[in-house]
């Protein structure tokens, strides 16, 4: 449930900041040019409100001095067009909430972390906590897991593309959840393959080892 939660959380930050990028854009456009970082950018506008304040703001506290100095420089020669009131009640309360999100996003993760490792502490070593919890969660407990051959978590979470790949005799997928950990998505194409499959049987392993051994907190073989 909790990783559900992440992934709508996650989802509901990007829609949100999207739409206040958009929204923010019309009254201080090049802001968004400089500040990438969703929450960041929530921040700024919720502390500086208008541009106009920016010169008497302080944000040491969210921002480098150079970009500060940057932000300034540009607000000072800024395309936008003067904000009306309820337009900025309503982009300060959609910060409000972005903001929110992501301190909850920020207990949840560390909830899911500390679950985790209590749980199955090797599994998520390899794997980290998300997508052990996910491995968990679609093979529907940490036994069954356990259970389940190198093979079969190599793909779990792919089935779909596997019986499509039987159905018109096409090469079967060679990893699913897994994917997401960095060493596989991170690593060069030719050796994905190699590396999914090296590291499905580790986490084989680890599972029964979490599943059936008797691991402490923070216990690794």
């Amino acid at each position: 449930i909790s990783t559900q939660l992440l992934d709508e959380l996650e989802k509901e930050i990007n829609m949100y900041s999207q739409k206040l990028k958009e929204w923010y854009s019309w009254h201080f456009p090049e802001l968004f040019s400089i500040i990438s970082d969703n929450l960041i950018y929530a921040k700024v506008i919720s502390r500086i409100e208008t541009r106009e304040k920016l010169i008497v703001t302080d944000l040491s506290d969210i921002l480098p001095e150079c970009v500060i100095e940057k932000i300034i420089e540009v607000s000072e020669i800024s395309l936008g067009i003067t904000i009306h009131e309820d337009d900025l009640a309503c982009i300060l309360s959609l910060c409000s909430q972005i903001i929110t999100f992501n301190n909850f996003k920020k207990q949840l993760q560390i909830y899911l972390k500390n679950r985790m490792y209590t749980i199955a502490p090797n599994l998520t070593a390899i794997t980290g906590e998300k997508v052990g919890a996910r491995l968990i969660f679609h093979s529907g407990t940490l036994l069954n897991l356990a259970k389940s051959y190198s093979s079969k978590i190599q793909i779990l979470g792919a089935e779909k593309a596997l019986f499509r790949s039987i159905k018109s005799k096409t090469n079967s997928p060679k990893y699913g959840i897994i994917y997401n950990i960095n060493c596989i998505s991170k690593a060069d194409k030719k050796i994905k393959g190699k590396i999914s499959r090296m590291l499905a049987g580790k986490i084989a392993i680890s599972a029964r080892t979490d599943a059936l051994g008797d691991s402490t907190y923070g216990g690794s073989i």
